[in-house]
Parts: structure tokens; C-alpha cells; sequence
């Protein structure tokens, strides 16, 4: 009757140990790092602007000499969407670095890239579902572009 009385009030205990130790393996911690930010807050997201990032990204990067600027737009879910257009240092080399007017370098799908007078370069993109306009000026082509961000609503 000892034994079993014995067992009887070690079982609960082995049961109870079990499962918090499964319990510490089922809620520990990720391993891997989870991002849930602003891009201009994420290392891991590598977009040049931090506003209308459900509307639009640019991204930049420089691959054998060559600076890319790519821009895509979003899908209305904010998932990654596609790529409208990819202009390179070599196509911004081709125009004026100071235009007289301000100057349309490409347009697709509401996202629109300009050689401002004052040299620079800026993105016009949308209107979004909201109706807002979402502006970046930055001065080149490359990861260390200095970028000015801004919105507007047409007639707000």
C-alpha cells in the first residue's frame, strides 16, 4: 500500500514538472528577428521612403559601378507588389543636372520621377486610396541620398 501510496503523490509532481518544462520550450522566445516597423526604423527594409509605404517603395542600390533606383508599387492589400520602373545613373547621366523646368524622367502606374532645377531628384506618387500625394526629394542616386518627405490631398 506504501508503493502505491508513494506513487499516487509522485505522479502529480513528475506531471506538474513535465509540463512547465514543455511549456518553457512552446513559449520561449523566436529565434529569428520579426520586424513590424517604419522603414526608415527597419534595418531589415531597405526602402527609401518612410511615408505611403502601403502606396508605393523605392529602393536603391549600387551593383559593378551602376546606381539602380527601382520603384514598385504595392498591391492595395500592402502586400510587395511589382516593379513600375528602374532608372540607372547611367539614364540620370543623360539629363540636364540642372534642368531650366523642372523635368519628367519616367511615369507608370502613379508613380512619377523628376530632375528638379535645383539639381535634385524627386518622386511624386499617387493619389492613393485616401487620396494623398505622397512627395520625396533626394539629392542622387545611391544609399546615402540626403531625402526630404512630405504629403498633400489635391484641393485639402
Amino acid at each position: 500500500m506504501k508503493a502505491r501510496s508513494f506513487v499516487l503523490t509522485t505522479l502529480p509532481i513528475a506531471a506538474a514538472f513535465v509540463v512547465t518544462v514543455m511549456a518553457f520550450f512552446v513559449i520561449a522566445p523566436p529565434t529569428a528577428t520579426t520586424y513590424a516597423c517604419n522603414p526608415c526604423q527597419c534595418p531589415e527594409d531597405r526602402r527609401m521612403n518612410c511615408q505611403g509605404i502601403q502606396y508605393y517603395g523605392v529602393y536603391t542600390y549600387t551593383r559593378n559601378s551602376v546606381c539602380y533606383l527601382d520603384a514598385y508599387r504595392m498591391k492595395d492589400d500592402g502586400s510587395p507588389g511589382r516593379r513600375v520602373w528602374r532608372v540607372t545613373s547611367g539614364d540620370l547621366a543623360e539629363i540636364v543636372e540642372a534642368p531650366e523646368v523642372n523635368t519628367l524622367i519616367t511615369e507608370r502606374d502613379g508613380i512619377a520621377l523628376y530632375r528638379l532645377t535645383s539639381g535634385e531628384l524627386q518622386v511624386n506618387a499617387g493619389p492613393a486610396g485616401d487620396g494623398k500625394i505622397y512627395v520625396m526629394v533626394f539629392d542622387d542616386c545611391g544609399d546615402a541620398a540626403e531625402r526630404r518627405e512630405s504629403t498633400f490631398t489635391p484641393g485639402g
